[in-house]
């Protein structure tokens, strides 16, 4: 595991045992955004992932040292491509009905059949013919992931690093078989994790206990209420007047969380970037778009502007994904060499989302782009569901986007623009790269090859990539059992025992 993951893990768990012991019985969490799903297959977003991580469950969890430790496993084996796994005895449903290994293998069935059209399905690949059950080459009875004699066996293609980590996603999570249609209604929905959803609309979310979770004596929590606030001085105020207990915060402040042992800071990975629609007739140009990147001070955009602790950015795969970013520094990615006035006289949209912190950080970018460029950049902002809706449906010019690694490894990052299809760049060129890295076994190879990758990214101009950031959370004084997972950046209410 990367050293830097696991002491933050070990602090993790220094800070939240030497809290007092928990007697709340109700704990408010900003979510910031309203989650787009609760259909654990059809994740699209973070947000939805931090809601599912409390109200699903899947094989396999991450405890606070960042080990993989069962969770509706009892144990497993593992044997080369082979993962065999012992369910838990005593699993049930939210409704108290018994949940089966099958509940778990169709899941995973489901996830891959391409009607659901999961967009993470590919996660699942590594696992034997599930690529080709996903095109509808192949039969279910063919895929390897079978009930042999009452265990779960998972074969693989091939030695897959960043595996179990996939098992502690949503897209591996169970369903049970004849309530599918149900899953999008919280009302109907089945759940197995340690919360279901009592309540459910535009402003918030409301949480109790799952009275049949296996684990339910370390939920500590009695009910949750989630919050969708993103306007980040009106969360100030709630946490002045104690209505808000867990929030990710922007630097309000900071210097008194910090002194009453209240703020805990982490890299999560994500990357922050300007995304770049090669449609456009102005952006097709690759000269444009190179002028566009080069041309933000970004010391000054993290320095200035954000203010938490968020770290430049040339490339795209952050340093706390594995030990990659030691082979391949990115302070020489590109030069800030700005051609001023380039674009004078052209007009460019830029999509934004409509939190505080977003519309600052877009303003900065429309007057840096306005003053070294000329560029008009006309900025629209939006809600995060728009934003995200008009990114897939390329409505926009240029759009401030993030990504986030979904598990441990760089190829999480890196499959963001994989066959996507886009014009007007090296598209096949990329895609050979990533089903190379794929392929390949050897650490360093792997890297090699991802570099190249990445180099393409950036040599190309695909986006403009701005700042790694920083998490900032307010953790109200006297918490405890919480446990925070930095790569997913999700939160698990309660300690897996």
């Amino acid at each position: 595991m990367n050293k830097k993951i696991f002491i933050l893990f070990s602090l993790l768990l220094v800070f939240f045992v030497s809290c007092q012991s928990n007697t709340e019985k109700t704990l408010t969490y900003n979510l910031v955004s309203e989650p787009t799903t609760i259909d654990p297959h059809n994740f699209n977003e973070l947000v939805s992932v931090q809601l599912m991580n409390n109200i699903y469950e899947g094989l396999l969890r991450i405890d606070e040292k960042g080990n993989y430790v069962p969770a509706l496993a009892k144990s497993y084996t593992e044997n080369g491509t082979k993962l065999t796994f012992t369910l838990k005895d005593n699993l049930k449903w939210s409704d108290g009905s018994k949940l089966t290994i099958d509940d778990i293998i169709f899941g995973f069935k489901r996830a891959l059949d391409k009607n659901t059209a999961s967009r993470f399905a590919e996660y699942l690949f590594p696992i034997k013919n599930t690529k080709k059950f996903n095109a509808g080459l192949i039969s279910e009875k063919e895929l390897g992931i079978q009930n042999v004699d009452g265990k779960l066996v998972i074969t693989l293609e091939k030695p897959t690093p960043y595996f179990k980590d996939i098992l502690t996603l949503p897209i591996s999570f169970p369903v049970k078989k004849g309530i599918t249609q149900d899953i999008g209604d919280y009302t109907k929905a089945l759940y197995n994790g340690p919360y279901i959803i009592q309540k459910m609309d535009n402003s918030s979310i409301i949480l109790k206990e799952n009275k049949y979770y296996w684990n339910k004596k370390e939920t500590k929590f009695k009910n949750v209420k989630l919050l969708f606030i993103s306007d980040f001085g009106v969360l100030e105020n709630l946490i002045k007047n104690s209505e808000v207990d867990l929030a990710r915060v922007e630097p309000y402040d900071l210097n008194s969380k910090r002194k009453n042992n209240e703020l805990l800071s982490y890299t999560n990975g994500r990357i922050w970037y300007l995304d770049f629609n090669l449609d456009n007739p102005i952006l097709k140009n690759m000269k444009y778009r190179i002028a566009i990147r080069n041309s933000i001070d970004r010391q000054k955009y993290v320095d200035i502007i954000k203010e938490d602790g968020s770290k430049v950015a040339k490339s795209v795969i952050s340093d706390i994904l594995g030990n990659y970013r030691k082979e391949f520094p990115d302070n020489n990615y590109f030069k800030d060499n700005i051609k001023s006035n380039i674009l004078a006289g052209k007009k460019l949209r830029l999509l934004t989302g409509n939190s505080s912190v977003e519309v600052k950080e877009a303003n900065f970018i429309q007057e840096e782009l306005r003053t070294k460029l000329k560029l008009d950049v006309v900025v629209t902002t939006v809600s995060f569901k728009d934003r995200l809706a008009l990114t897939r449906s390329k409505d926009f010019d240029m759009v401030l986007n993030t990504y986030s690694p979904k598990f441990n490894d760089p190829i999480s990052v890196l499959n963001r623009w994989y066959n996507k299809k886009l014009n007007n760049w090296s598209q096949a060129k990329y895609d050979a790269l990533i089903d190379e890295i794929n392929d390949e076994q050897d650490t360093q190879k792997r890297y090699l090859l991802m570099n190249k990758a990445e180099k393409l990214l950036i040599d190309e101009a695909i986006i403009a990539p701005l700042y790694y950031s920083t998490e900032n959370w307010y953790i109200r004084k006297g918490l405890s059992n919480i446990v925070i997972h930095p790569i997913t950046n999700t939160m698990d209410l309660f300690r897996i025992k």
